[in-house]
């Protein structure tokens, strides 16, 4: 994979994706490069930062930049701040230390800036940012299905590698990149730009890694069963004759029966769900948390009590992590809490922008990547919003793609 036009911007723009993805986990993230000050997780932002500032002090241009999304993304920091400011009210802790919880997704945010802007005056080539986005999720891919299959004999990574669901090893790595270039895959088969054999066993081989990865390396349950209804989505949305749709989704359906009905990932998300008195079972505890965080919620409903420090006793108190509730695992709710009701409206606003965006390539028969992946993310809002919590990366890059897709788009249609 090739990239056609090196140049300073394309490879910050590497560095940076690469960083902010933590170089795959084989740095030890949680350790400090300057004591109490910089950790190694925070190479990305500092990425971020140098990308920044070369986008806009060492690239002159005169082109104006429409940024599709710059009021949503302003509102967010807002949002953040307001929040932070409520946490120092009720707990005592500072704005400063609520806004550097959420440094991670304030800086992968404000990298839409950067990378709209060098898009959209050729700085780098969008076939090239497309190249960049698959080596660093290959690669992400490899190691962590290398890890896996070696966890019992080495461990070069630096995650917990002794965490064991259905008799076998689980690991937790960040997924999002890997799965949304999967479903990237999976649109270049249904608008056809995987023109030939090579190209389609190519697309085949990423979207199967990707599903290998959510299904048996980190062990999901929920979003594993969500990508399948999103494939399954993509097949029914697929513009082709009532022949060839027929043929492959009969082959799809027995894949797809066999697979899962010797999945006890599958197996076990139906017992949770049909079955809350089942011992292993996580939904109980999810279900209780919920109604915690409801009620939290009821009493500072606006804009929510902003993320809790882990040093903060009062704020994790607050947070239920004495009942073993954990924000993170309770996907919108847990958002709401942080954010409030008006983090939930921010939140109405940007998919419902996206959605129009999306539809609009769909019905163009441009493409159907947009479309199913904001439905994946809309359906795995009440469990997880990763991209929210853990890894927002990936789920910028989406919204950069979007904005470019769509304005090309429309360029060609009323030039």
């Amino acid at each position: 994979m090739k990239i056609k036009k090196w140049n300073t911007t394309t490879a910050l723009f590497f560095i940076t994706v690469l960083a902010i993805q933590n170089f795959a986990q084989l740095i030890p993230t949680t350790s400090y490069i300057i004591p109490g000050l910089v950790k190694f997780s925070d190479l990305g932002i500092i990425a971020i930062i140098i990308f920044f500032l070369w986008s806009y002090f060492g690239v002159r241009t005169r082109k104006g930049i429409k940024y599709e999304y710059s009021i949503i993304i302003a509102a967010l920091i807002i949002l953040i701040i307001i929040s932070s400011y409520v946490a120092e009210i009720k707990f005592d802790q500072s704005i400063f230390i609520g806004v550097r919880s959420m440094r991670t997704l304030i800086a992968c945010f404000l990298l839409y800036f950067p990378v709209t802007r060098m898009l959209s005056i050729g700085q780098i080539k969008y076939k090239d940012f497309i190249k960049i986005l698959f080596l660093v999720g290959v690669f992400e891919l490899t190691v962590y299905t290398l890890q896996y299959l070696l966890a019992d004999t080495i461990t070069f990574l630096y995650i917990d590698t002794t965490e064991v669901r259905y008799n076998s090893t689980r690991l937790r790595v960040p997924y999002l990149l890997p799965m949304v270039l999967g479903l990237y895959c999976y649109d270049s088969i249904l608008v056809g730009r995987a023109n030939n054999l090579r190209k389609k066993l190519c697309n085949a081989l990423m979207m199967g890694g990707s599903i290998f990865l959510l299904f048996i390396v980190c062990k999901h349950r929920a979003p594993s069963l969500i990508l399948v209804c999103t494939i399954g989505l993509g097949y029914l949305l697929w513009k082709k004759n009532f022949s060839v749709k027929f043929v492959v989704g009969a082959l799809l359906v027995v894949l797809t029966v066999v697979f899962l009905s010797n999945s006890d990932i599958f197996l076990s998300a139906i017992n949770g769900l049909t079955n809350l008195n089942s011992s292993d079972n996580t939904l109980r505890v999810r279900e209780a948390g919920q109604l915690y965080y409801i009620q939290k919620i009821s009493e500072s409903p606006i804009f929510g009590y902003g993320y809790p420090n882990i040093n903060n006793p009062s704020a994790q108190y607050s947070a239920g992590t004495r009942y073993n509730f954990f924000i993170l695992d309770n996907g919108v709710i847990g958002f709401t809490y942080i954010q409030g009701i008006a983090g939930v409206i921010w939140l109405a606003f940007m998919f419902l922008k996206s959605y129009r965006m999306s539809f609009a390539l769909y019905r163009n028969r441009i493409s159907y990547f947009f479309l199913l992946y904001f439905f994946y993310e809309t359906i795995n809002m009440y469990i997880g919003m990763h991209w929210y919590f853990l890894n927002p990366l990936p789920f910028v890059l989406v919204l950069i793609l979007l904005e470019y897709n769509y304005k090309e788009m429309n360029n060609r249609l009323y030039e």
